[in-house]
């Protein structure tokens, strides 16, 4: 599975709020904070290098820039909310946070469960009012904190320097970069810059700009542009290369 950027969710302002029956979605990241409050079913849930089973009902909280996949494993329909929030309306969780981690990303504690609920009905009623959708978000995240308490972390630098070098791969991949034109950008070695990434997202930093650009031509396929325009357009310096990395992304 391929870890993507979902990019489009970053530049969103508002809070995003809705009811889906089945939430199945693949390896991808963003710096807005993504809630799912499960009432009904079981889900297989990745949060960075750990997996948690979600069933009946449970909270899951995916923090900014947290690599994350959701996957159904029951027959029967699920139930459930997924808020959204952008990363410009956190700083009330960021104080809260004060430097620290969640203990774990999941709320099985049906009391909690059941408050976090009411709370997001509440709030979906609100519509387009930001304010008031915010303090409830900001309600449910102290709810959820309290439930799970908060852990020491010092990998704070290194999550600032990953965003960064996410929106500078989203913003260039179509130039001709590399790991060693990132790593100079940002001042930093190759193989910090390298480990670093794969540490986090187990993808390289050359293979994840290349799925990008393999998804920049998927997407723009349908269009009227001949498919060569597209592959040097999207960042590849020939067919072969674009061919040979196409290949390798449909394997995995």
């Amino acid at each position: 599975m391929k870890p993507y950027y979902e990019l489009y969710r970053d530049y969103e302002d508002n809070i995003v709020i809705s009811k889906r029956n089945d939430y199945t979605f693949p390896p991808h990241f963003h710096g807005s904070l993504e809630i799912l409050i499960l009432l009904k079913g079981k889900y297989k849930v990745n949060m960075d290098d750990k997996t948690y089973t979600a069933e009946g009902k449970s909270v899951v909280v995916s923090d900014s820039f947290c690599l994350h996949a959701f996957s159904k494993i029951s027959p029967e329909p699920s139930d459930s909310m997924l808020i959204i929030i952008p990363s410009a309306k956190l700083k009330e969780f960021a104080a809260l946070k004060n430097g620290k981690a969640l203990t774990t990303s999941i709320v099985t504690d049906e009391n909690i469960v059941s408050e976090i609920s009411v709370l997001t009905e509440n709030m979906m009623k609100h519509g387009d009012n930001e304010v008031i959708k915010e303090k409830y978000a900001n309600l449910i995240l102290a709810l959820f904190v309290s439930s799970v308490g908060l852990t020491p972390i010092s990998q704070q630098k290194n999550a600032t320097i990953l965003k960064n070098v996410l929106l500078y791969i989203a913003d260039n991949y179509k130039e001709d970069i590399s790991l060693k034109s990132i790593a100079y950008h940002f001042g930093y070695s190759e193989s910090h810059i390298s480990r670093l990434f794969h540490s986090y997202f187990r993808i390289s930093i050359s293979r994840y700009i290349n799925n990008m650009r393999i998804e920049y031509i998927e997407a723009n396929k349908k269009n009227d542009e001949k498919i060569l325009s597209l592959i040097y357009k999207a960042g590849f310096k020939s067919p072969q290369t674009y061919y040979r990395n196409l290949k390798y992304y449909k394997k995995h």
